[in-house]
């Protein structure tokens, strides 16, 4: 069974209380005995207790960027020592074994031996949230799951350049972006300084086809300072 609520937090990260004499080295989460409980990342099982007096049956994993994540008070375990599990794996039940005065999940996390805030990975447990899986997809479908994000890339990039060469050849599109650089004045100088290069040429007695050259030059000119000004 998995919960669809958010969990009940009974008792926070460092809380000192009836039943945590010291502060509290991680969270407890009222839950009914029995609802599965997730694999948070891709790890391995590193141990499994079973009894303990506090505890009662426990699992702990081990994932790739060395955090170790505690699993308390359950009623069955479903992983074996060195087992190598995906994000959202189930590894077992909630229950109420060991020290424990109802159904709940003890959830621990350490990060170099010491202990650390776990609630931001609750739901991720609990299998209510999107897990911290790496990039790509896992699962005996992930492959596929790829293969089809990749060709919707593909077809979105072909897409796109479509888009962008029916833009460049509507006349109206390419008109204004022609406007937009005349009235930027970026063009100005350039356009200045190559027009009195030409007015000389032609004034020296440019013959065809530089003299046409020289003259549609002149034209053009003419036009950016009555139709783009």
């Amino acid at each position: 069974m998995i919960i669809n609520i958010r969990p009940r937090i009974t008792s926070e990260y460092g809380a000192i209380d009836s039943a945590h004499t010291a502060p509290h080295t991680g969270v407890d989460v009222a839950i009914p005995e029995g609802t599965e409980l997730h694999a948070v990342a891709d790890s391995v099982v590193s141990r499994i207790v079973e009894g303990a007096d506090r505890l009662g049956n426990g699992v702990m994993l081990h994932t790739p960027d060395g955090h170790d994540v505690i699993y308390g008070h359950l009623s069955r375990i479903t992983v074996y020592p060195g087992q190598h599990l995906q994000a959202g794996d189930v590894i077992g039940l909630s229950g109420s074994t060991g020290h424990s005065t109802g159904p709940h999940l003890h959830l621990g996390l350490m990060e170099d031996g010491h202990y650390i805030d776990p609630t931001s990975l609750i739901d991720a447990a609990m299998g209510t949230a999107p897990l911290a899986v790496p990039e790509g997809h896992s699962g005996p479908l992930g492959g596929l799951q790829d293969a089809l994000e990749g060709f919707n890339n593909t077809m979105s990039a072909i897409g796109h350049a479509f888009r962008e060469l029916a833009y460049w050849l509507n006349p109206a599109n390419l008109w204004s972006e022609l406007s937009d650089v005349f009235n930027s004045g970026a063009l100005d100088n350039p356009l200045m300084i190559s027009t009195i290069v030409l007015i000389l040429i032609l004034m020296g007695g440019a013959r065809w086809p530089k003299k046409w050259i020289a003259w549609g030059w002149v034209v053009f000119w003419i036009l950016r300072g009555m139709v783009f000004a």
